[in-house]
């Protein structure tokens, strides 16, 4: 006699069903987003937003220094935070000075990866010299930077195509650490800390960073003692940006997709749980 295989219900097919599909199901969740961002509601924080009001603030004649201090390892998390402040600095036609230091030495990597997703200077009516100028690589270290806040020109003598310094217009009252409007530090180490030390604690100019997720606990007690002006915390702080600027990228994308997969996973757990009392209730577990 054929044995009659026993019925299942809904709760014990959840617990048996092939881990196969799951997966399936989060690769879905996860790349959905990716393709098509939902633009799921983003708080914005106070040091994100503080960010935000530093870079409008800014006056027409004042210079930013863009330091470059993360490699291209590191583009997933700073990436997006690096396009959307420039995309900003655009709209305000913000003068900048792109320079690089500690794990960048594949900076050239970086600057072209960023300018291709927001466009190079000139397109949004920029005159090289004038409105924007590129540097190379400091080496040295802290030194090295301690170096260029003092005297930029002890550290470069031409920028990054070779042209004598002094034939750039940018550059003629660019010298020491107060004439920098704003510091920007895009990093994945601790060389963040370098501008606070020898800029912003010395000589109170304002010192903005984008850091990687495991550095946003090193960089709040330097937000709340004041000796930072704000940071962008990874990719939720690079998508609160983009809210804020209205021009959503890469990290919305990216945090729709952390968002679900996390809802994804709440959902799994919960439903194991329930499936695991119900059939517990009638003596299956």
């Amino acid at each position: 006699m054929a044995k009659v295989e026993e019925k299942k219900d809904i709760w014990t097919k959840l617990e048996t069903i092939d881990q196969r599909i799951w997966y399936w199901i989060l690769i879905v969740v996860l790349a959905a987003p990716l393709i098509r961002p939902l633009m799921l509601p983003i708080t914005v924080t106070e040091e994100t937003l503080a960010v935000y009001d530093v870079m409008d603030a800014i006056p027409p004649d004042g210079v930013v220094m863009v330091f470059i201090g993360a490699g291209a390892g590191m583009w997933p998390e700073v990436m997006p935070s690096m396009v959307a402040v420039m995309h900003h600095m655009y709209s305000k036609n913000t003068k900048f000075v792109l320079l690089a230091g500690a794990m960048a030495t594949d900076y050239k990597l970086t600057v072209e990866k960023m300018f291709s997703e927001t466009g190079w200077p000139e397109e949004h009516g920029y005159k090289y010299g004038e409105d924007w100028a590129y540097f190379g690589f400091f080496a040295g270290g802290e030194s090295g930077f301690v170096g260029l806040v003092e005297d930029f020109r002890k550290v470069y003598k031409a920028d990054e195509y070779g042209a004598d310094i002094e034939g750039l217009p940018l550059m003629k009252n660019i010298n020491t650490a107060t004439d920098w409007e704003v510091i920007w530090s895009y990093t994945s180490g601790l060389d963040w800390i370098w501008p606070i030390r020898h800029t912003s604690i010395p000589y109170g100019v304002p010192v903005l960073i984008s850091v990687v997720a495991p550095g946003i606990p090193e960089v709040i007690p330097w937000l709340l003692s004041g000796d930072i002006a704000g940071f962008l915390g990874s990719t939720k702080g690079a998508a609160e940006y983009e809210q804020l600027i209205k021009m959503p990228g890469t990290a919305s994308k990216n945090l729709d997709a952390i968002n679900l997969g996390h809802i994804l996973l709440m959902a799994t757990v919960a439903l194991g749980n329930i499936a695991f009392f119900v059939r517990r209730s009638r003596g299956e577990a």
